[in-house]
């Protein structure tokens, strides 16, 4: 049986209220009524992706690419709150369009710290390992207390705020001086980004901190999850040197886990362990020659993105009945 859905937030972000007040709302009155919330966030999601695929194709004698990226991730941004404006405002609110929207915000938050990376040449797996690591360590805990309390917790420096600081950081890279500055060497071949990178994990610690202080969490799923990412991230490091390679399975080893939470939290309150296929198999590959190792990491990309769509597909069709396909006005 699906439980009552009840949205319940608390929002303490910084940024969140000036933008919605001088550019999502005077933007939303051009959206049209009939438009489905789960339509926008489609169309809002492939902004993000069109960032991430510009971003491995730039070329360093052309740099519009950093003014055009921070403006389809914006893009991006409005559209995040288009459609929860719009479910509000037609009454069409539902777990599936919860589960719908935070499924893909995993997705979205790896593809633009990816995006970042690889405009600025950002290469070293271990520095995305760890970055990557402690990103979703953080993103699962707090998932993790909306589905142990029933409530989203926002922080005054959120998503949003990482938003606008990365925008900002891509747009000062159009400058080549500017550019030249934040990418030289500044401690045994770290960019100055890059250690500034490393010190903003901070804060992603203290979110975790913060919130199993406030939660109380003592879900041993989480705790496990944590060291299995934390072997997934180390093993990915040291066993594949590409960061594109790096980034694909820590984000989805991470979206396996945060995805199920989801569907525990909206569909059928069944609480799941994190998965121990992928670490058995990396410390398997870790013993293997080169040719060998790439073999398990095509099968385990195969495997989390067969059960990730289980997952995702499983649970929209659990909530179907509240797809719209056409808003229409009582």
């Amino acid at each position: 049986m699906i439980p009552e859905y009840k949205y319940q937030v608390k929002d303490y972000s910084i940024v969140t209220p000036a933008f919605k007040r001088l550019i999502v709302s005077p933007l939303m009155r051009f959206m049209p009524w009939s438009v489905p919330a789960n339509i926008i966030t489609v169309v809002s999601n492939i902004f993000m992706y069109l960032a991430l695929a510009l971003s491995f194709f730039w070329q360093p004698e052309s740099r519009i690419n950093f003014l055009i990226i921070p403006f389809l991730v914006i893009a991006y941004a409005i559209g995040d709150h288009f459609d929860g404006m719009q479910a509000k405002r037609t009454k069409t609110s539902s777990a599936l369009g919860e589960f719908f929207d935070h499924n893909l915000d995993v997705y979205n938050n790896g593809s633009l710290l990816m995006t970042v990376f690889n405009l600025f040449g950002i290469i070293n797996p271990w520095l995305l390992a760890f970055y990557f690591g402690i990103g979703y360590i953080a993103h699962a805990t707090v998932f993790q207390e909306q589905a142990d309390t029933g409530w989203l917790i926002f922080e005054k420096f959120g998503s949003l705020e990482t938003v606008f600081l990365l925008c900002a950081v891509m747009a000062i890279g159009f400058w080549s001086s500017a550019f030249e500055f934040i990418t030289m060497p500044v401690y045994e071949n770290y960019t100055l980004l890059e250690i500034v990178f490393v010190f903003s994990s901070i804060g992603a610690i203290g979110t975790v901190a913060q919130t199993i202080a406030r939660a109380k969490l003592k879900s041993w799923q989480l705790y496990v999850f944590w060291l299995a990412l934390g072997v997934v991230s180390l093993l990915s490091a040291v066993i594949y040197h590409s960061a594109l390679e790096v980034f694909i399975l820590i984000t989805l080893y991470s979206g396996l886990y945060i995805s199920n939470l989801q569907k525990g939290h909206l569909v059928d309150k069944k609480k799941r362990a994190p998965d121990f296929v992928v670490p058995v198999l990396l410390v398997f590959a870790y013993f293997l020659p080169t040719q060998s190792r790439q073999l398990v990491l095509y099968a385990i990309y195969f495997y989390l993105s067969a059960y990730v769509g289980y997952i995702i597909v499983s649970s929209i069709y659990k909530l179907r009945e509240f797809w719209v396909w056409k808003n229409h006005r009582s």
